[in-house]
């Protein structure tokens, strides 16, 4: 049956016949779960294949390619059930073999919808924003978090209110003795976060984004977000998560345009993770300005690296007693997040 069904797909839209496969696919004009269907029903019997020189052509490689074709028009389509459909098609054990194709057409799809969703703000949205309501775009939004963010950093180290410690586990005498876990940071953050951010922003914990990957904290306003991804700097994922979790996996939600940021929470220049190389920076400012580094110019437009000085204040001064010449915890030159927006 199936193979009748694909005879019946084939016909009329061979992707290897004189014009190169410049001939209109028939199903072009299906909806997206349409087109979902007829790639998951194919997709478990054929596997994807290439014509190999100008000789016989089989039934599988016109399949193959009808299939290859259907599922990169499913790509160009913009639409939100074209991403569902992607996901979907994707999350199916029995079409295995299509998955790279699959994975490769569901990030194309999300870049296209990401530029096809967004939408300039109005002059008035604009004034809104620079008077300090609410933002206009993730760029806006990234830009608040950031700005928000780098408040937190300033209080940490210059208020009496010892916030240092809602990170730090104490001891049987009340005092600071090892950091908390990774998930308990992440809380203490929001804690410090949320009563900033002015209405209608919002943080969630642990927002669930595609192929079930989940970012640690995101920030939203007005039907777009913005992940936060954080990290310890004892972390073994510390060097590596900036971009395998939060620029392959969270902000191509189209919903973030490409916005995000990278939180790291400093506890001392004892507990720093080396870098692969062997590098290992000595101060808070010398691990954001290694991450930013990192970054290629196109992500260091949208991508925001922003290290929390958590350390104790004592172990802070002992450090700037070895080293007088070291540069303050808090940054004096622009901020990371002045490039967004």
């Amino acid at each position: 049956r199936i193979r009748h069904f694909a005879a019946f797909c084939v016909h009329g839209a061979d992707p290897f016949g004189s014009d190169n496969g410049s001939r209109r696919n028939p199903y072009e004009d299906l909806d997206s779960k349409t087109l979902e269907i007829i790639i998951r029903h194919l997709g478990r019997c054929f596997y994807p294949c290439e014509l190999r020189g100008f000789g016989y052509i089989s039934d599988e490689m016109r399949t193959s390619g009808f299939l290859i074709n259907t599922i990169n028009h499913l790509a160009s389509r913009p639409a939100r059930s074209a991403s569902k459909a992607l996901e979907s098609l994707l999350a199916d054990d029995s079409i295995d073999l299509w998955h790279a194709c699959l994975s490769q057409a569901r990030d194309s799809q999300r870049i296209l919808r990401r530029d096809a969703e967004y939408r300039h703000p109005t002059l008035q949205q604009a004034c809104q924003a620079l008077q300090g309501g609410p933002p206009a775009n993730p760029g806006d939004l990234a830009a608040l978090a950031v700005d928000r963010l780098r408040n937190i950093a300033t209080s940490i180290r210059t208020t009496d209110r010892d916030e240092w410690r809602l990170f730090w586990n104490e001891g049987s005498h009340g005092k600071p003795d090892e950091p908390k876990v990774e998930n308990a940071c992440r809380s203490a953050l929001r804690i410090l976060l949320d009563p900033q951010l002015p209405d209608p922003v919002k943080t969630q914990p642990e927002a669930q984004h595609a192929n079930q990957a989940r970012a640690d904290i995101l920030v939203t306003a007005h039907g777009f977000q913005v992940p936060i991804e954080v990290k310890k700097n004892t972390a073994r994922e510390l060097w590596s998560a900036l971009r395998d979790q939060l620029i392959r996996k969270y902000i191509v939600d189209p919903a973030s345009d490409g916005y995000g940021i990278y939180v790291v929470f400093w506890f001392g220049s004892d507990k720093q993770r080396r870098r692969s190389d062997g590098v290992r920076p000595s101060s808070p400012e010398a691990l954001e300005a290694l991450l930013t580094e990192s970054l290629g110019e196109v992500e260091a437009r949208k991508i925001s690296i922003c290290v929390l000085d958590l350390s104790r204040p004592q172990a802070q001064e002992t450090s700037l007693r070895e080293d007088p010449h070291r540069h303050s915890a808090l940054p004096s030159g622009p901020l990371v997040g002045d490039q967004v927006g």
